[in-house]
């Protein structure tokens, strides 16, 4: 039965929070169990950290992070980025995105050497033919991040949910300097970046 408590108020127009539901199943929030993207409007999970429609960050995972916050040292500037599509037995047909950046690699980080100097490399992964939803979450999020001022939106009209696509798209920006560390299982983490026009994502 709907519980007599449920709020049906605060979503977007023409859709409740009983019913909207990016693929289509219908889905039940209790007022105090979800949280209201502030970017689409979608409901979701109190706990969810992203958005599962529009990608949008709802928890920064950096906040408990021993109270670490980014500065300017924190910064690297990116000398190249380069987008390949790659294929997964488990995700299918996806997209790396090695970002060479300028410095030292920082312990457990790959490499990339010119001129005979070793530079870090920060890598991205994204499935955009995956049918997970975590996986469509972080599409999503890449594309509403990178997508180039003035191209059409919303950013769904982009035709970019085929790998190749997404890797040889012109609408997708290249950060100029971002943030990267290598996480306990040696995976790279990008929080924040920063584009040529000063704006930026995280």
């Amino acid at each position: 039965d709907t519980p007599s408590s449920f709020v049906l108020s605060t979503v977007a127009p023409g859709f409740s929070v009983a019913n909207y539901s990016i693929d289509g199943r219908c889905e039940w929030f209790w007022p105090e169990k979800f949280v209201q993207c502030k970017e689409c409007l979608t409901p979701n999970d109190k706990m969810a950290r992203d958005c599962r429609s529009c990608g949008h960050t709802l928890i920064d995972p950096n906040k408990n992070l021993s109270g670490k916050h980014y500065t300017d040292a924190d910064w690297v500037d990116v000398i190249s980025a380069k987008r390949t599509v790659i294929n997964s037995k488990k995700m299918g047909k996806g997209v790396l995105i090695k970002y060479t950046l300028n410095r030292s690699p920082i312990d457990g980080a790959k490499k990339e050497v010119i001129g005979g100097t070793e530079f870090e490399v920060a890598e991205e992964f994204l499935w955009p033919e995956s049918r997970e939803r975590l996986a469509l979450a972080e599409h999503a999020k890449f594309v509403s991040r990178h997508i180039k001022p003035g191209f059409l939106k919303p950013i769904q009209k982009l035709n970019i949910r085929s790998a190749e696509a997404l890797a040889n798209n012109g609408a997708i920006d290249i950060p100029a300097r971002i943030t990267h560390r290598i996480n306990e299982k040696g995976i790279s983490v990008i929080h924040r970046k920063e584009f040529n026009s000063g704006r930026i994502a995280e």
